[in-house]
This record gives C-alpha cells, structure tokens and sequence, in this order.
C-alpha cells in the first residue's frame, strides 16, 4: 500500500464518488498569542493497493507531535482494501477527517504523521506562529 497524496487543510470531504473536496491548503497556522485552539484541521489521504492487497485490513495510525517528538494526539483505525474498480488497475482508497478544537499550546513546528501497520507513509508538517505585528512608520 501507498500513498499518493497527503495534505493539511481547512476543510477536507470525500463525495460518494470518491473525489476529494479540499478547502484551504495549509502548511501555517497564525494565532494573535498562544495557547491557540485551532477549530478544523483536515487531514486528506490518497492510498493505492496492488491487487494482492485487496479484500484485507490494513492499521491506520495517525499521530501528531511538536517539534520535540512529544505525543499530542493518536487516532487509530482500519483502512479495508477494496477490489479494483478495472481490471489491471490498483485500488484507491481516499480518505478525509476532521480534528476538531485542536489545542496547539506554544509556537513552534509540528508534525502529524500516518502510519500504515506501522510503517510511516508520510508526515504532514505545519507551523503555528504568531501573527506579524505591524511596524510602526
């Protein structure tokens, strides 16, 4: 299993059809002053499968650290592998989710990393920093 895309945003779906809906890419967030509470960060994941792969479960394991390793948040779940939709072709799986009321207590680098039974596929970083004060003229 793959991937093929990963991306931070502030607004992230998957329609029926399994097209992403992606809203406000990011890699920065800005707060006036900190503890910042951020109110959606979306997370949007692209996988592909060989055809071996079909019809198992995979871990999906999704952390996200400060920029000294520490653990803020763990989610856990499973990823199904479906059969191909044409012959020849691997299996797409796209997934989105939310975090909500995401707390980020200091400026500085964080990472959300996505693990897939326990091998890292990729790791998202961002940056909270505060807002640039206007220099007096």
């Amino acid at each position: 299993m793959d991937i093929r895309f990963a991306a931070l945003a502030d607004y992230a779906a998957v329609d029926p059809q399994g097209r992403f809906n992606i809203i406000g890419l990011f890699s920065d967030v800005y707060a006036a002053s900190f503890p910042l509470q951020v109110p959606n960060l979306h997370v949007a994941l692209s996988f592909s499968a060989n055809a071996l792969e079909a019809g198992t479960n995979k871990a999906l394991r999704i952390v996200m650290q400060d920029q000294d390793g520490k653990q803020m948040l763990a989610m856990d779940g499973q990823i199904g592998i479906p059969q191909p939709t044409r012959p020849g072709r691997p299996s797409l799986i796209n997934i989105a989710f939310g975090i909500h009321n995401l707390a980020i207590p200091a400026e500085g680098a964080y990472q959300i990393c996505v693990l897939v039974n326990g091998e890292t596929k990729s790791v998202l970083e961002f940056s909270a920093l505060l807002v640039p004060q206007p220099q007096p003229s």
